[in-house]
């Protein structure tokens, strides 16, 4: 078998099976290694460009004015690149939208997703998205005045502010359709045909979304939930364009898509807790839904 010496972010020369007790630190494709500290004490290392299905074995050293010391061997093997999931972008572990909000990332397939849905209540720019709060906490009163809004604006759920920490702002199609920007840089909401790239990646859209859906959180039935991809989906309700009523809230969750279909209305992707799949549905973009963000 061939094998590489890991060294202190160089990729080293080919060496015998017969050096390999020799203590040295190695690996079966030469990976190069980032050394993200150095000095006196401990450190961290990131192992980079590793192929799918490949078994490593890696050892940590140091040396000093005594020689060289060497750590017990590590071995591992990199799963199928095209069926990861359930674990965090690798290098990209968090990320920070323009409030300061952190939201954990989730690799599924080769994309990487945030894993939680958003709660900025600013455009990238600085901008402040408007927030409504008419309605009462049904939405529909005779003040309601959520479906009067020709540019981007957000809501929160029932105005209740303690499900924003779980759930994100709901925001209208005009929110995410806005240059200015929702996600972070370097991050887009998804189109629908990243959504469908997800979908596949999870087997199809008939099975997707109880890979998709958290196990707890949902009304029952919560059918065949098992979050297994990590996308934890929550059942965060939407607001309606039509009269600004609030629906669904632990039944249902709507996600924008950044896909136009006409001039007034766009494409979402849902989940329901009656069933497994990963739906589609053509809504006016004046509704209220969750908005999650895509690396780039």
């Amino acid at each position: 078998m061939e094998q590489r010496i890991l060294g202190s972010g160089q990729e080293a020369d080919i060496i015998d099976e017969a050096e390999i007790d020799a203590g040295k630190a190695y690996a079966q494709k030469s990976p190069k290694m980032n050394f993200i500290e150095m000095g006196i004490g401990s450190f961290t290392a990131t192992l980079t460009n590793l192929k799918p299905k490949t078994t490593y074995y890696v050892r940590a050293y140091a040396t000093n004015s005594s020689g060289t010391g060497y750590g017990n061997e590590l071995t591992f093997t990199t799963s199928d690149s095209l069926n990861v999931m359930n674990i965090p972008c690798p290098g990209i572990l968090t990320v920070k939208d323009i409030d300061g909000n952190t939201y954990n990332t989730v690799q599924i397939g080769k994309q990487c997703w945030m894993k939680e849905n958003l709660r900025t209540t600013k455009y990238r720019d600085g901008i402040i998205i408007p927030l409504d709060l008419t309605g009462g906490v049904n939405g529909n009163n005779n003040n309601q005045k959520w479906n009067t809004f020709s540019s981007g604006v957000r809501t929160i759920y029932a105005h209740d502010e303690k499900n924003i920490g779980n759930f994100g702002y709901l925001y209208n199609w005009l929110a995410v359709a806005d240059t200015k920007g929702l996600c972070p840089v370097g991050w887009i909401i998804p189109r629908d045909i990243h959504w469908e790239e997800l979908a596949n990646s999870l087997g199809g859209n008939d099975i997707a979304g109880g890979k998709m859906k958290t196990v707890t959180g949902w009304q029952n039935p919560n059918l065949v939930a098992t979050n297994e991809s990590g996308f934890s989906g929550l059942a965060a309700g939407i607001r309606l364009d039509n009269d600004g009523s609030f629906s669904g809230f632990g039944q249902t969750s709507y996600w924008w898509s950044s896909t136009s279909f006409n001039s007034s209305t766009a494409v979402a992707r849902i989940l329901n807790n009656n069933d497994s799949v990963l739906g589609f549905i053509q809504f006016d973009n004046q509704a209220g839904f969750s908005v999650r963000c895509i690396k780039n």
